[in-house]
């Protein structure tokens, strides 16, 4: 069964300062029997991302969202590794109420569009209702293996260890149309999910040459095999892509039809689809995602059972 489009379930609040457009990154955990709250960044009017949060339903998908007003998390401050804009890519529950966000830091490089990420994490006591701790600096950022940037961490805690698949920077390309950068996926481990032992091995990588960037995965343990889905572009529109693996590390990419949403049903996804977040609920599989532009215009659904 392929997946049944719902359209857009959230869409930014243009007359909040913190939020004129975007809703990119939906990044969900399970509040109650229906109700999950979606964490997501929108951009001010320098575009600067903040992250908020809205609350869905997933037993009635359709009857409206709550979302917050005020960010919960602000960029940092001047000369920081956030301090031009902050999202959330990850989040993992580390007692009942209690839950850690992995973050994306960034700032500009010297010319456009040269930029450095870097990975940083928050935690909140009151499933993100407020932010009572948040790192000043990075937990993971640029070294041997990832030298351009590291971004997009999806973290599991599985067995008393945290297991991270992130976006590794490889390089900029300098082309007749201008700088083009190059990541892939790659994987981390740590005893706390502070410190991450790296080795560079690639758990999702490019299927010919052409393709040039595969960012922001997630991962699902199906009871026999790790399921991940992530966005992946050949230097055009970004498109959401599927791959499996046995052991979480080393993944192989398959066109299934049944797991990949394609872009241009609506006009918010004529031209990209990405940021896929997959979560399970009573039997079936909800697939929030972006469309155009990283998520210009919000948040969409997609369902099958």
């Amino acid at each position: 069964m392929s997946w049944q489009k719902l359209g857009l379930v959230f869409q930014p609040k243009i007359d909040l300062a913190w939020g004129v457009s975007h809703a990119t990154a939906p990044t969900a955990i399970q509040l109650n029997s229906g109700e999950w709250r979606v964490f997501f960044a929108s951009r001010d009017s320098d575009n600067r991302s903040h992250v908020g949060w809205f609350d869905i339903d997933l037993d009635d998908p359709l009857k409206g969202v709550k979302s917050i007003d005020a960010p919960l998390l602000y960029p940092g401050p001047t000369g920081h590794f956030d301090g031009n804009g902050i999202y959330t890519t990850g989040v993992v529950r580390l007692t009942r109420n209690t839950i850690r966000l992995y973050n994306v830091g960034w700032n500009p490089g010297h010319c456009s569009p040269l930029f450095y990420a870097a990975i940083g994490v928050a935690e909140s006591n009151n499933m993100g209702e407020t932010i009572d701790w948040r790192c000043s600096a990075p937990i993971m950022d640029r070294s041997e293996f990832d030298p351009t940037s590291v971004t997009g961490p999806w973290v599991v805690l599985e067995n008393n260890q945290f297991r991270m698949w992130y976006v590794s920077g490889l390089g900029w390309l300098e082309t007749p149309e201008g700088l083009k950068s190059m990541y892939h996926i790659k994987y981390a481990e740590s005893k706390d999910g502070l410190t991450w032992n790296r080795r560079g091995l690639v758990s999702i990588d490019f299927v010919n040459e052409k393709e040039m960037n595969i960012a922001r995965p997630m991962v699902l343990f199906n009871g026999q095999n790790y399921e991940s889905w992530f966005s992946y572009s050949n230097g055009s529109g970004y498109k959401i892509g599927y791959a499996r693996s046995k052991d979480g590390i080393y993944f192989k990419r398959e066109n299934l039809e049944s797991e990949i949403i394609t872009p241009g049903d609506y006009n918010f996804e004529s031209d990209a689809v990405c940021h896929p977040m997959i979560v399970e609920h009573k039997g079936k599989r909800f697939a929030f995602y972006n469309g155009n532009k990283f998520g210009l215009d919000g948040v969409a659904l997609a369902v099958k059972s």
